[in-house]
């Protein structure tokens, strides 16, 4: 995570370790608090940051490569969209997922 000051000079903050193998192909910060950050990664998951403290605060594995994350806007739930064309909707305060698929 980088910090970018008022003349554009970008610092790293924190670095945040624990996904496996593969990229981070999406992530998205909760639309309440600003210290909660939300990556998509191929490794098959999506893991949940505390960034004041550069931990995971939550991991949900997903059936194929996590491409997209999008937050509910009342920052309860996570869409998130992987490689074999399913929606997962995880609620962020229960961890239940319910899947779609596309067609």
């Amino acid at each position: 995570v980088w910090k970018v000051g008022a003349g554009g000079e970008a610092k790293q903050e924190t670095k945040l370790k624990g996904h496996k193998a593969g990229g981070i192909h999406g992530c998205c910060w909760d639309p309440n608090n600003a210290n909660l950050l939300a990556t998509a990664s191929s490794d098959r998951s999506v893991r949940l940051w505390d960034v004041r403290s550069g931990t995971s605060v939550g991991k949900v594995s997903t059936s194929g490569k996590a491409l997209r994350a999008a937050w509910r806007p009342r920052g309860d739930a996570i869409a998130i969209g992987d490689d074999k064309g399913q929606v997962s909707f995880v609620d962020v305060k229960v961890g239940v997922e319910t899947l779609i698929t596309e067609p």
